[in-house]
């Protein structure tokens, strides 16, 4: 679509205030992403990484705004079914997921889920259980905050104001984010200087180990989806790795909580990090539903994108106007055009 007509129309759905959009573009589904649950003393002890988590009052006041609102809370499962089905009604709905498989999600998180009674998935990245996760973003947060300077593949950052450490963690976020495993092997060893003790140690004190997934598999407003092994992104992995990260971690989920796994989620999300290869193999191995870390709603049509559904990311920072137009369809034609589809 030409950007000058694409502008004059987001104007009008602007300055009408979403009441056009929402009848093109509001939906039947929105699907929001979160990755931690953490009071607001724990949270802030981050800044680069602060939107990974949202506070537990957040998340309840979310809760109660779409309660307000007449929306329905859904599990993924009554999601497939309702696309399969194309049975939507005149209700409209709310799908949560969490990314990863952080134990605060269950030891924050799930008592706010539990009070109103609201469905949830969390998409484990199997790495987590298994101890061997590397949490580099944290490490690189860490890192930059401590150094005036940081030399990083032969090229030196300033990291002195807190501008120059901002603009450096998100330079070097983004190489990181995109090396291959034996990239991050090494970057692991010789630039975070890391050791399997202490990546084992951090594991246990940050995600949920394998005992605790069995546990809370088998309670009814809790849904298990896969995240590959690793959590590399897919893009920039070779056919048989991208292929070993999916299949060896729905195998390994399926293995270890006795059941089967029909949800899956794309480590990073962006149409940057999984495309159309990414998304045939993820419908090969027979998921119900696939999701993104891409602005979208969900339509009555969207059984044809079901291996790639948008999200939203929702957090403390997230502002009433953007809450409100992830609603009223404007956030979805301001990323997509005219596309129900992720574009």
């Amino acid at each position: 679509m030409n950007s000058f007509i694409k502008n004059k129309i987001l104007g009008f759905f602007v300055k009408t205030n979403g009441f056009f959009s929402k009848l093109l573009f509001g939906g039947k589904a929105h699907i929001f992403m979160l990755h931690r649950v953490l009071p607001e003393k724990l949270r802030i002890k981050y800044d680069y990484n602060i939107d990974l988590a949202i506070t537990p009052e957040a998340l309840e006041s979310f809760i109660q705004y779409f309660q307000k609102k007449g929306f329905k809370f859904i599990s993924l499962d009554e999601l497939s079914e309702k696309l399969e089905s194309r049975k939507w009604g005149k209700d409209k709905y709310i799908c949560f997921t969490l990314d990863d498989g952080y134990r605060d999600n269950i030891t924050y998180g799930l008592p706010i889920f539990e009070k109103y009674q609201v469905p949830f998935t969390i998409y484990v990245t199997n790495c987590f259980p298994n101890g061997s996760a590397h949490f580099w973003w944290y490490w690189l947060e860490e890192k930059i905050k401590n150094e005036e300077e940081i030399t990083f593949r032969h090229v030196t950052y300033p990291s002195e104001s807190n501008e120059e450490k901002i603009n450096t963690y998100n330079a070097i976020r983004e190489e990181i984010k995109n090396c291959s495993p034996s990239e991050r092997e090494e970057l692991t060893t010789y630039f975070f200087q890391k050791t399997e003790e202490s990546i084992t140690k951090e594991c246990e004190d940050l995600a949920l180990n394998w005992e605790e997934l069995k546990t809370i598999s088998n309670h009814s407003l809790i849904t298990l989806g896969a995240h590959t092994s690793n959590h590399y992104s897919l893009v920039h992995l070779s056919d048989l790795e991208m292929q070993k990260e999916i299949e060896v971690g729905k195998i390994e989920l399926e293995k270890n909580l006795e059941k089967e796994i029909c949800h899956f989620a794309y480590p990073y999300g962006s149409l940057k990090d999984a495309n159309d290869r990414d998304f045939t193999f993820v419908k090969n191995l027979g998921f119900k539903t696939a999701t993104l870390n891409h602005p979208g709603n969900v339509y009555s049509s969207s059984l044809s994108n079901r291996l790639f559904l948008p999200r939203y990311a929702l957090g403390n920072n997230t502002s009433a106007k953007r809450f409100e137009n992830y609603l009223n369809g404007i956030q979805h034609f301001s990323t997509n055009g005219w596309s129900k589809k992720p574009v």
